[in-house]
């Protein structure tokens, strides 16, 4: 669900470009300011099953995309799963610098599984992951990202905890369709 209700919300469209290198099925992007609060951006992009949709997916990730929109990576802060609604997502957080100001990334990239079982962690995305989902005979699922990321706030431990409030609020888990 979209916290439209949110202060500010709006959306923020993907330019032509972007369109063209990401080629996802769904995609949306939103901005939003908690008032006296954090300021928010959360994107979520579906691809569907197909033969590129697992290179398509794993090359745009935040350490790739956003220091190419001018953003400095300062740190990757490693795994950060978070539980949502007793399903465990894959989150990975990082530190940005965007006009001198800390930005706090979390993003999370998953396989559809064809079971409806859990998210695939990031860790498993390994190319003998890969192989061995190809021996079984599972190719090219769909996949999917979240990336939220969240400025004005204290440092990460605040960051980490507005997200997990936001993903708890926002996040409704359905069955693949």
């Amino acid at each position: 669900n979209w916290p439209t209700e949110r202060p500010g919300f709006r959306n923020v469209e993907f330019s032509e470009t972007t369109r063209t290198i990401l080629r996802y099925t769904e995609g949306r992007s939103v901005v939003w300011q908690d008032t006296n609060g954090p300021r928010w951006a959360m994107i979520f992009l579906r691809w569907a099953p197909g033969r590129s949709s697992v290179q398509l997916a794993r090359a745009h990730g935040p350490e790739i995309c956003l220091p190419a929109g001018g953003a400095k990576m300062k740190a990757d802060l490693g795994p950060k799963p978070m539980s949502v609604k007793g399903v465990t997502l894959p989150m990975r957080g990082y530190i940005f610098s965007m006009r001198d100001q800390p930005l706090y990334v979390f993003y999370c990239l998953w396989e559809q599984a064809p079971d409806n079982s859990a998210p695939t962690s990031w860790q498993s995305m390994t190319v003998a992951r890969r192989m061995e989902a190809v021996r079984a005979g599972r190719r090219n699922e769909g996949q999917q990202v979240l990336e939220l990321a969240v400025s004005n706030v204290s440092g990460p431990e605040e960051a980490e905890l507005a997200v997990r409030r936001l993903l708890e609020q926002a996040v409704h888990l359905q069955p693949a369709t």
